[in-house]
């Protein structure tokens, strides 16, 4: 055996024996067939991560706009991963100038640097303070390829696909909600940019917008849109297709961009490529006090399989990266796979995650008719602890027709098929209420689904077929007349230095509304009554009013010398607004804050 392939034998020896826990077991058997001087895609995980789901549930309950949201989630990702990679980024270059890394990459999306590496610098790295993993940078991704392709022609006059219909998205279209002034995006294998359905919204075409900011491009490292495969161009089709002739699409009049992170599988590195795509997703031009580069939507009809792919079932390779995505704004919806004829749990990867009854959100594929599961839509129960029940919901996914590279149009058949309808249908309810949460457009579509099946949530159906009818009204009935805000930018203010918040009310009537507005202070946990701050003052606010995307900002300067006593409790902000006919309490934001 050659000198250098035994020195590659002691440093994989080196790795199980005392990095195991540092070093994913799919990178460990890598490591074991690779020779020494050859550097592997890798993925270094630190072990400290933004608290998304804390920050998030803050968010949402200080009522925030979704550029405040975008803001402050990036802002506080970005925040995480600039104080702890320092030291470890400068070991990686360190070694990167003995060749033994390469091809660096870091990522606020999660917290974690990629790069190509030789067993030896995995060894070193294995060893760094505060790392979490080291995993393997070209994980079994895989497209969810349809089960049939069927070439369909160009329609001779205007005509609407009925899979569109069964959801109900003409009862949107008819209110004038068609995704204008929206954006919808897929992380698939490209698309056709050129297609006449929608080349004219590729938001890349928009005066003043860079081809960055709406093209990513890590595997055909293409100047502008091209789909190195097809189905990409078939998805975006039905998230927002229309040529005036052929409407194929759900938000016909939606904005579009794009990535081919899935396409790229062959090109060793398909893991560091759909992270990159994640946050590309979440943050376009890289700006985070912008929020009109930031897609309301990201369809992905792909994943992996435990059964054929090695994987775990409820794998959690992307769970980071898709919430801090749907925290900074975009709702992120999977396809749920087409392995149904294997039976119960059945679904692919990260579309089986269920650590909350809408994470991943996963969708299933009906027959033509959008009232019988096709046979080869994915079951459930999720494998996630528990079994909770998958998939969420479904939507037509057999016959789908759309279009496809060429110009022309074909019917495909899959769960990919399925997702884009739902995709779109989170386009056009962002369209209604711009300052949902992803968390609120997902809710919404899961609660007004059209049950389909057994009575209830099931893991065929999910929660049945989506219904943008039902959807809207739900909408409209959980509004109420007026909405409130108050959001402090970081949570937390220094003696000496200025609280500084922002307050925002809105009329979600077309008629006057004459309310109270109020903002109280509270002790959190000392016994006191809330403070009345600022107010009450009586407002009429008129039709349609709102602050968005401006609120009024305020601060108070906090004193150097107040005691130490006060930084002992957290603060709460409380705005209010009270129907001054009967005193109650029509809508309510708070957000809480430490004094340092």
């Amino acid at each position: 055996m050659s000198q250098p392939h035994v020195r590659g034998l002691l440093v994989v020896s080196a790795l199980a024996a005392a990095l195991s826990a540092q070093v994913d077991p799919a990178l460990q058997k890598k490591i074991e067939v690779t020779l020494p001087q050859a550097r592997i895609p890798i993925v270094v995980v630190l072990r400290e991560q933004l608290d998304v789901a804390s920050l998030d549930a803050r968010i949402e309950r200080a009522g925030a706009t979704r550029a405040q949201r975008h803001r402050m989630v990036v802002g506080a990702a970005q925040e995480v991963s600039q104080r702890t990679q320092g030291a470890l980024l400068a070991q990686m270059r360190a070694q990167e100038k003995h060749a033994h890394v390469s091809d660096i990459q870091t990522f606020w999306v999660m917290n974690a640097v990629a790069a190509r590496a030789t067993t030896e610098a995995i060894a070193q790295l294995a060893a760094f303070p505060g790392i979490q993993s080291i995993e393997d940078g070209d994980s079994v991704i895989e497209l969810i390829k349809p089960v049939d392709n069927q070439p369909a022609p160009a329609q001779p006059m205007m005509a609407t696909e009925p899979g569109l219909l069964d959801i109900k998205a003409d009862f949107l279209w008819n209110l004038g909600f068609t995704g204008q002034g929206r954006i919808v995006c897929n992380i698939d294998t490209g698309v056709e940019g050129t297609h006449p359905v929608f080349s004219a919204r590729w938001r890349g075409r928009q005066a003043g917008v860079a081809v960055s900011a709406a093209w990513h491009s890590p595997t055909l490292r293409a100047a502008s849109p091209v789909d190195g495969n097809g189905h990409g161009t078939h998805t975006m089709g039905t998230m927002c297709g229309d040529d005036g002739t052929n409407r194929v699409g759900v938000a016909p009049s939606a904005s579009w961009i794009a990535s081919d992170a899935i396409f790229g599988s062959n090109l060793g590195q398909i893991r560091i490529d759909a992270i990159a795509a994640f946050q590309w997703c979440a943050d376009p031009d890289a700006n985070p006090r912008t929020v009109n580069d930031v897609p309301d939507v990201s369809s992905n009809s792909w994943g992996f399989h435990p059964a054929f792919h090695g994987v775990p079932v409820c794998d959690q390779a992307f769970w980071q990266s898709i919430d801090v995505a749907e925290a900074a704004g975009v709702v992120v919806i999977f396809a749920a796979g087409n392995e149904g004829s294997r039976g119960a749990q059945s679904l692919r990867t990260p579309a089986d995650r269920a650590t909350t009854p809408l994470n991943c959100f996963s969708v299933g594929a009906l027959q033509p008719g959008s009232v019988a599961i096709a046979s080869f839509s994915s079951l459930g129960p999720s494998g996630c602890p528990g079994n909770p029940i998958k998939p969420e919901v479904c939507a037509q996914g057999q016959n789908v027709r759309s279009s496809t590279r060429g110009g022309g149009f074909a019917t495909l058949s899959g769960t990919s098929m399925a997702c884009p309808h739902v995709a779109g249908a989170a386009a056009l309810l962002r369209q209604v209420d711009p300052n949902l949460s992803s968390n609120q457009v997902k809710q919404l579509l899961y609660d007004s689904a059209f049950d389909l099946g057994p009575v209830g949530e099931d893991n065929t159906f999910g929660r049945g077929r989506i219904n943008l009818e039902a959807a809207y009204n739900l909408l409209r009935a959980q509004q109420g007349v007026v909405s409130v805000g108050v959001v402090t930018p970081t949570g937390r203010v220094a003696r000496g230095r200025d609280l500084v918040w922002e307050i925002g009310f809105s009329n979600n009537t077309n008629q006057p509304q004459t309310v109270v507005l109020v903002l109280e202070i509270d002790a959190i946990g000392q016994g006191l009554p809330p403070i009345p701050f600022v107010g009450p003052a009586l407002l009429t606010l008129p039709a349609g009013f709102t602050l968005d995307p401006d609120w009024a900002a305020q601060s108070l300067a906090i004193p150097a010398n107040l005691g130490a006593y006060y930084t002992t409790f957290p603060f709460r902000l409380r705005m209010k607004a009270i129907n001054p006919a009967n005193q109650t309490v029509i809508s309510s934001a708070e957000t809480d804050f430490l004094i340092t």
